[in-house]
């Protein structure tokens, strides 16, 4: 049964596409039930404000205690960490604080995930002082670098609001127009390159806070408090700064910070980074959300998150809050203290408000080179992100290079140059993977001719009287000279007489004719060179007495052959459901060709009688 017989069978629709015109008018029908019903309009809200669909069920008996204990911790946790990724952030330590209060509780509100936690991150923070030093290289006086002469009053937090409300803004579009998709041409490879390349360029910023300081290694959570305890007590009654000169955070401000429109006429010069901090900030906050919630069998929604992210970053922009973004370790310290939901975020911010209304003076004391140690602790395990080539190397040697080269460029270049790179990179070596794919001889497995495998994997697979091979990639305009120069040679491997210029009706009369079976399960799509390159290697192939048999083609790729004409201009008999299927029919073609082409003129026809 060729494969014409099994579609007209089996009732094979060749419309799979559903028309334009319907979607349109379904997804019409959709929106206007939506907003034009109070359901609908309810049904929405709740999409988008995930906390009125989940707060109303929420167990007090059960959840209450876990997330409050979780958010305790989380925000304890959070005072070390938030004011010494401040440092990173090349700001005053306070500004960490607030972004450890603001968007957790809008994040609260919006955000999809259980478990997520929203603040500071390393990454980000290494990404923001970056664009911060580009603009002010001087942080005590505020002088601004010489191609932004044009800036007038510009402060250090004028320009990192304005980055936030930038990358908030860009944050919202792209969910508005549903481009969540896009963080995913950013491989996890490529993160794990980045993300090592912005440590080395931190730990390098933090040297000058630590040097001539030593500072033991801090492994746990409560260590860091400790030190942090401890190194303001001394600080204090032993009058570092007086005595040593050593520098300390000085002046932390009582109360929360006035409300005050970001800088507008800076933005222009912040668009780059504004977009690279939006990407990693998504691609990380998806991909730990998505870590937990399959561990703790629920769904998250990748728009939704980036949804949230934006609204976190453009409504925090307004109370001094810097861009934010999960982290790792947060995170995972939330979901290990027992965490329910996002209620743990709200006690946790609670616990900064204290900070901040209340203890943040005592601080004063504290010698920045603590907070400089904590950072550098804490970028350990971004350094670690190395240790991860081995496994790689083992895994996939593709993703070696696309580690390497986005490190490189983010240590000699820039971080948004490294961003590129990886995605640039891994981008060319997809194209690449498809570009020079191999051409695998098959044999069969078993006795009723139903398995075929490669020849050179599976040692129990043996040949067939007739040549089975299989391409292992879409056959499409990156490859169709190496899929031809390959099929060549196969044939000539055949022994068969090549370019014959014999007529077809001398051709019809050799006693030799031999058919060759190409496996197209690999081919899940394909282009007009891709059918161009079929057309030629059959003409080509039929000169010198072999004839393609095609098998396993998958239907999308069928009707694309149908609507190019390429089952006219060779035939019906040509394509079958099956290798088996071909199998039966190439070896009777062996058998007995030459009685076929006696009552046949032309192979079209000789095939169509099989």
């Amino acid at each position: 049964m060729n494969q014409i017989e099994y579609d007209v069978e089996n009732q094979f629709n060749p419309h799979e596409e559903i028309p334009l015109s319907k979607i349109v008018i379904d997804r019409t029908k959709d929106a206007a039930r939506e907003c034009c019903t109070l359901p609908g309009v309810w049904k929405s809200i709740q999409k988008r404000v995930p906390a009125l669909r989940w707060l109303p069920k929420y167990k007090l008996k059960t959840n209450l205690l876990p997330d409050a204990l979780a958010g305790a911790t989380l925000g304890i946790y959070n005072i070390p960490q938030g004011m010494s990724y401040s440092v990173l952030a090349s700001l005053p330590p306070v500004y960490g604080l607030y972004t450890s209060f603001f968007p957790p509780l809008i994040y609260f509100l919006f955000g999809s995930s259980r478990h997520t936690s929203i603040g500071v991150f390393s990454l980000t923070c290494i990404m923001i002082a970056k664009a911060r030093t580009d603009i002010i290289p001087d942080f005590k006086n505020g002088t601004t670098a010489t191609d932004y002469k044009d800036l007038h009053d510009l402060t250090p937090i004028s320009v990192i609001t304005a980055l936030g409300l930038l990358t908030g803004l860009i944050q919202i579009a792209m969910a508005l127009v549903r481009l969540d998709f896009l963080t995913s041409y950013l491989s996890d490879s490529a993160i794990s390159g980045l993300t090592f390349g912005a440590a080395i360029q931190a730990v390098i910023a933090q040297l000058n806070g630590v040097l001539g300081t030593k500072s033991d290694k801090i492994n746990h959570t409560f260590l860091q408090n400790f030190y942090l305890i401890v190194g303001t007590l001394l600080s204090h009654f032993c009058q570092f700064e007086k005595r040593w000169g050593v520098h300390v955070i000085s002046d932390i401000p009582v109360g929360m910070p006035v409300p005050e429109i970001p800088r507008f006429d800076v933005m222009r010069y912040l668009i780059g980074e504004a977009f690279s901090i939006a990407i990693v900030a998504f691609t990380v906050t998806v991909s730990m959300g998505k870590l937990f919630a399959k561990k703790h069998s629920y769904r998250i929604d990748p728009n939704q998150e980036l949804l949230a992210l934006g609204l976190c970053n453009s409504i925090s922009s307004f109370f001094d809050v810097f861009p934010t973004s999960t982290s790792l370790s947060r995170t995972l310290v939330n979901e290990a203290s027992g965490a329910k939901t996002q209620i743990s975020g709200l006690v946790s911010s609670l616990i900064i408000l204290l900070v901040i209304l209340l203890i943040g003076p005592s601080l004063e004391d504290l010698p920045m080179c603590i907070l400089s140690c904590i950072v550098l602790v804490a970028l350990r395990s971004l350094l670690m992100k190395i240790t991860e080539l081995p496994k790689l190397w083992r895994c996939s040697k593709l993703d070696v290079i696309i580690w390497v080269v986005t490190a490189l460029v983010t240590i000699l270049w820039d971080i948004m140059q490294g961003l590129l790179a990886g995605i640039i990179v891994a981008l060319v070596l997809v194209v690449a993977r498809t570009q020079w794919p191999r051409l695998h001889e098959l044999g069969v497995v078993d006795e009723l001719y139903s398995d075929f495998r490669d020849m050179n994997r599976y040692e129990k697979a043996s040949p067939t009287r007739v040549p089975i091979v299989r391409f292992d990639a879409p056959l499409i305009f990156t490859n169709v000279d190496v899929f031809k120069k390959r099929m060549r040679q196969v044939v000539d491997r055949m022994d068969v007489k090549r370019e014959s210029k014999d007529s077809w009706r001398e051709l019809t009369k050799m006693q030799s004719w031999a058919p060759l079976i190409l496996d197209c399960s690999t081919w899940i799509y394909t282009d007009s060179m891709g059918v161009e390159a079929i057309k030629d290697l059959n003409d080509e192939f039929l000169k010198c007495r072999v004839i393609l048999l095609f098998a396993n083609l998958r239907s999308s790729v069928r009707v694309q052959y149908y609507r190019a004409g390429l089952f006219a201009s060779m035939c019906d008999g040509q394509f079958y459901p099956s290798i088996r299927d071909a199998l039966l029919v190439a070896e009777k073609l062996r058998a007995d060709s030459v009685a076929m082409f006696e009552e046949k003129s032309n192979i079209s026809k000789f095939l169509e009688n099989l």
